[in-house]
């Protein structure tokens, strides 16, 4: 059994302390922002430290659930829009400080809950088309 002196050393430790706390929530904005550099970066990980490369791995599968971001950015657009859909109204039944400001200021609701990001990237790929107002105006209001 560890002692006490142990454990506080151990938690006194650099690495340890730069860690986040257990309760802190991810910051998905950045995330989703340096996705792609991270998945670019995974092959070239797993030549030289092929477990280094399984746990990067895991671990950005694990942060895209958590955060909700897609893998895949090249699926077709209805499907990517109703993921989006679903994303927006799941996270509006989930919290209702979320979905009081989605009412009041849909534009502020979505960038500051990181939602912004993955409009952006249906934008960019095309998949809101102004034609298609039964989603894409809600979402860009």
């Amino acid at each position: 059994m560890e002692n006490s002196s142990n454990i506080d050393q151990l938690n006194a430790h650099p690495v340890i302390r730069s860690l986040p706390d257990a309760t802190a929530l991810p910051d998905c904005s950045t995330y989703a922002t340096y996705r792609p550099i991270i998945e670019a970066a995974i092959p070239i990980i797993n030549t030289f430290v092929p477990k280094a490369g399984a746990a990067l791995q895991f671990l950005v599968g694990l942060a895209d659930s958590v955060c909700n971001v897609s893998p895949n950015v090249k699926a077709a657009p209805q499907d990517m829009r109703r993921q989006l859909a679903e994303t927006i109204l799941n996270k509006a039944a989930l919290d209702p400080e979320f979905k009081a400001q989605l009412l009041s200021d849909p534009q502020a609701a979505l960038a500051n809950s990181g939602i912004a990001q993955q409009v952006a990237l249906l934008k960019q790929a095309g998949a809101l088309e102004a034609a298609d107002c039964a989603f894409s105006c809600i979402i860009s209001t």
